[in-house]
């Protein structure tokens, strides 16, 4: 029997441990259930040469693929699917989502899901409806991102990461930083750059506002770990550091796969995160976390697991603000962890069912049946 081939699409080899743990969350889960499935990435950033045709099934995977949406943009991951509806190769969409980083838009689509309008904008949207109606399924990150493209063909099946424990359960302790205590005085902080395409434009605010609350911190005696989740945010989690020579901060300088990263997460009490999935992964390691969300995948991803109150967008951040979740944090310790125990568990179900449709999609690929 010859082997059914899998292309995922993602932001795969570029040095970003979201989008790349993202892809080992889905190579095994399909080996998981079938030895027989080849899976391939491509990124349409790349210049690889792609034939479609050698492939039965085209996964549009996690991450923003589906946009960083404006009313002229539209995504280079959506443009490919479309190639791949055009080569008439089955298609699926798996945890992935939209993001807004431009105020004027995110206001209008944050304003019209919390006050439950219905959304014409983008249901006539050619691109989306071409896509997801041709698709054999369509999962995504969250209600945000479902709401916002308004068809009911579209289900919510949460990040990918956020079962990342349930699926690779066990992951060793990284010697690298052994020298780094479990202790319920140790906070993470995730900083890097997106070079200032975020909400406020200026990652220089945030970074002023943190070094206030890691003296708050301090103060209280607390130890600090700062570290990135790309490569290119270790500058900036350096120049954070510097200001506290000599103090309980420690910088992480170098770029650590996922499962390292892990194991910093287990000690720690709880994390303040910039990145997304640094607070995905926080919350799959049942730590509660601020997300500073630059756009508004952080609101979708907190939204999607009822937890908004953790989330402050990065051109609202003021010090204050991270102080009162802290505290936030330390009176609903316990109801936290058993909130996100209680998510994981949910959407663990809805990506094993998920996952197993994608087998049987792929399966049956070229062959006179239907699933």
């Amino acid at each position: 029997m010859n082997s059914k081939k899998i292309l995922y699409l993602g932001w795969i080899g570029y040095g970003n441990i979201g989008d790349d743990l993202l892809f080992d969350v889905f190579k095994k889960m399909i080996s998981n259930i079938s030895s027989d499935i080849v899976v391939n990435y491509y990124c349409p950033f790349s210049k690889k040469n792609i034939n479609l045709k050698d492939y039965d099934l085209v996964v549009l995977g996690g991450g923003s693929l589906l946009g960083k949406h404006s009313e002229s943009s539209i995504s280079p991951f959506v443009l490919y699917s479309l190639k791949v509806v055009q080569e008439g190769i089955p298609l699926v969409i798996w945890g992935s989502g939209i993001d807004v980083r431009i105020r004027e838009y995110a206001d209008k689509f944050l304003n019209s899901y919390i006050d439950k309008n219905k959304n014409a904008t983008l249901s006539s949207n050619p691109y989306y409806k071409t896509i997801i109606n041709y698709s054999k399924a369509a999962g995504v990150r969250g209600n945000l991102t479902k709401y916002i493209i308004n068809l009911d063909k579209v289900e919510t099946i949460g990040d990918p990461g956020i079962i990342f424990d349930k699926v690779f359960p066990n992951i060793p302790d990284f010697k690298d930083f052994a020298d780094i205590k479990a202790s319920n005085k140790l906070v993470l902080i995730n900083w890097g750059t997106s070079f200032n395409r975020i909400l406020g434009q200026s990652e220089e605010a945030i970074k002023e506002e943190l070094k206030k609350v890691i003296n708050k911190l301090l103060n209280h005696g607390y130890e600090i770990v700062i570290y990135p989740v790309w490569e290119k945010d270790i500058e900036a989690c350096k120049n954070l550091a510097s200001d506290f020579v000599g103090k309980k901060v420690k910088c992480i300088d170098k770029l650590y796969n996922v499962y390292q990263i892990i194991s910093l997460i287990k000690k720690c009490k709880f994390t303040i995160n910039f990145k997304l999935h640094a607070n995905i992964l926080s919350m799959a390691y049942k730590k509660p976390f601020i997300c500073l969300s630059y756009g508004l995948k952080g609101y979708d991803f907190c939204d999607s697991i009822n937890s908004t109150k953790l989330c402050i967008f990065t051109d609202e951040v003021k010090a204050e603000n991270i102080l009162e979740k802290i505290n936030y944090i330390r009176l609903n310790y316990r109801d936290l962890q058993n909130k996100f125990n209680k998510f994981i568990n949910i959407y663990y179900k809805k990506h094993l069912d998920f996952i197993d449709n994608i087998v049987k999609i792929t399966k049956v690929s070229g062959e006179n049946e239907t699933v």
